[in-house]
This record gives C-alpha cells, structure tokens and sequence, in this order.
C-alpha cells in the first residue's frame, strides 16, 4: 500500500513540475529576461552538520527539506526552524543516495552495486531499495519505512517509475511494483518529464567487473527511442529542465581515490541534434537550475562557479571558494554546497562516495539566492 500511495503522489509531483515547465516555456517572450550568473547574489547563508563525510544530500521536490544520510540511518533537516532529526533505517542499514518521490516519500538504497561472498564470487547487494513516508506535523516528523525493491543501487526517479542499477545491469520498477530490465549499462539518469534516459558504458566510479572496455567509456544519451548520443568519456549525466543534458567529461582515466584526479571539464548538448559544447573548464558535478539555463559545477579547486547556457559567449561567476556537490533547491532560490572538513575535500558530491566513512564529517552549506527583477 505505501508503494502504490507513493506513486500516486509522485504522479501529483510531476503534473506540478509539468506546469512550472511549462509556465517557463510560455513566458518565454519579449519581456522575458533570462537569469544570468551576474544577476545572482547571496541573501545570507546557512549550515547544517552532519554525522557522515558525505551526507549526500537531496531537497524536497516541494519545500525547504532535505533528507541526508547519516550513521546507521538517514536525517530530516528543516529550514527556518533549526531542526535536524536523525532516524535508523531497518536492522541499521546505512542509507545511501536518497531520493525524493514526492513532498512525502523518498527511496534510498545500499552503499555499493556488489560485495563478494565467502566463496569469492561477485553478488548484487541484498539490501535493495526502500522507501519511507514522512509525516511532519511542523514540530517533529515520524517515519513508516517499507521495503521497494528487492535489488537496486543509486535510485533515480524518472516519470512514474524509479531506476536502479543491479550489477552491470539497469532496472525499472514501475506504477505496479514490478521490477523489469532496462539492458545493460550503468548509473541510469532518467528524465524526470519525458522520455529521455542517460547511462554509462563503464562504471567509471568502482572497479569495472564486467565489460573489459576502456576505464572511461562513453555516455550514451537517449533522447527518444531511436535517437542516440554519445559522449566519449562523458559521465554525471543531469537532465536540463528545457530538455538539454549537461555532463562531465574525463579528460584521463579516473584516478584510484579522486576519479576526477585526471582532469573533467562539463559540456551541455542542448538537443539530440547538436553537438556537445563546451561550457566550463576544470569543472564537475554539474547541477542545472530547475527553472532557468543556468548550471552550477565544482572547480578543480574545490569551489562552486554559477554558468550560463546561453550562447554564443558562456558567462560564469565563483559563487564560493569552498565547497563542492552542488545541489539546487525546487525553485531555484537555494544552492547547497557540501564543505568537506576531511584531507580530502574533493571527495564530497563525488559519485563514489562512501569511501570516507571513517573520515570527518562534513558541513552542508546553503545559500539564500536573490535574482535581479525579472529574472525568474
């Protein structure tokens, strides 16, 4: 019953960010202005703690929430009110790469795709997915958890339906709780409204026990059945409200620690039918804004630049000198930043992540947007 509730809500979701797609699409005329980085500054700020080295943070798709991962479990922080309440998952399981459904739901799932048995072979994790329903009643929030699959690793939500990845293979677990093959490939990146898919050839940020290819292999692109690009090298993959992919791509081979050790810079491809350019040079982890071409990257100095998408001449500004895994909130007026407090800043936002789990706990940073008139 709660699989079937969350899907009902998420279907609530999605009609709404149809409509805030929409309402961009339609004030798309003359006395439009596009949000530029120049146009951006910082209100104030503010900080969460964390009890992990890599909380891996997600925003509520409807409110200033966020659902981190924590030691033994996950953790609610709530804007504006100081609160951060702190949950075990089932038989304490760590809780990895947490994902929204809707305002009420998330999914979150083990901390690694395998791990090996004693006889030495090679097994998709057994914790699967799981998913909980938050109720809040502005003072204190409760939890109901329940199972949601019985394999998957790094959920990712996509139209009604959530993606995982099992081994070297990519599922789907639709409206009716059925899990079914996607094919082969890695770290799936669904469209959140439309038909597009992103997926890896190799997995770039673990050890590659399947295809015998290149470490850094390609991104494929899947803008409708048929139509395919590919990004050699390309990985990160996030999907642009107006319809366009921004990415990462390795320029060497991914380091053993820091897979970004042998430089990334990030492109954009706008449409199944352009080429991939180039918009901001040692950079990562690139997050577009939900509403407005703009992007935010990690630098290879561990700080957080804002980029535009327009053309011909792409304009960027440093937001933040410290900080990296940029993530932006449902409307675009907070950015969060994650600031390592580790000897290993970069590993933050990293893909790979919980390697450092015996390292420092890091801080999440947010900053309160203001945009010139106009701009959104």
């Amino acid at each position: 019953m709660l699989f079937r509730t969350a899907l009902l809500s998420l279907s609530s979701t999605l009609l709404g960010l149809a409509g805030i797609v929409a309402m961009g699409s339609q004030s798309g005329c003359a006395t439009r202005t596009t949000l530029d980085p120049d146009g951006v500054s910082v209100i104030r700020t503010y900080q969460f703690s964390s009890t992990v080295a890599d909380p891996q943070p997600a925003w509520n798709p409807a409110n200033y929430q966020v659902v981190v991962r924590s030691l033994g479990g996950f953790g609610l922080m709530q804007e504006g009110q100081g609160r951060q309440e702190y949950f075990e998952s089932r038989e304490n399981r760590p809780t990895f790469y947490p994902v929204w459904l809707n305002r009420d739901q998330f999914v979150f799932g083990p901390q690694r795709n395998v791990s090996s048995v004693s006889d030495g072979r090679v097994v998709a994790a057994t914790d699967g997915l799981t998913i909980v329903a938050v109720v809040d009643n502005g003072l204190k929030s409760s939890v109901e958890r329940a199972p949601f699959a019985a394999t998957g690793y790094r959920p990712r939500v996509g139209g009604m339906s959530v993606y995982a990845q099992v081994e070297d293979k990519m599922i789907v677990v639709n409206r009716d709780g059925r899990t079914s093959d996607a094919g082969e490939g890695f770290y799936p990146e669904p469209q959140s409204i439309g038909e597009g898919i992103c997926w890896q050839e190799t997995p770039v940020f673990e050890i590659d026990r399947w295809t015998g290819k290149p470490p850094r292999g390609r991104l494929f692109i899947r803008w409708s059945p048929g139509q395919v690009t590919e990004i050699p090298g390309g990985c990160e993959a996030r999907w642009t409200p107006q319809g366009g992919v921004v990415c990462t791509v390795l320029r060497g081979d991914p380091g053993p620690t820091e897979w970004w050790s042998g430089g990334t810079d990030v492109v954009f491809i706008e449409n199944g039918a352009s080429a991939a350019r180039l918009i901001a040079k040692d950079a990562r982890s690139p997050a577009p804004h939900p509403r407005e071409p703009l992007v935010a990257v990690a630098d290879a100095a561990n700080g957080v630049r804002l980029v535009s998408l327009r053309e011909p001449q792409a304009s960027e500004r440093l937001l933040t000198a410290t900080g990296s895994g940029p993530r932006w909130s449902f409307d675009g007026l907070r950015l969060m930043t994650i600031e390592s407090r580790s000897s290993n800043p970069g590993a933050t936002g990293a893909a790979n992540t919980g390697a450092n789990a015996n390292d420092v706990p890091a801080v999440m940073m947010i900053y309160v947007l203001k945009v010139s008139p106009g701009t959104l």
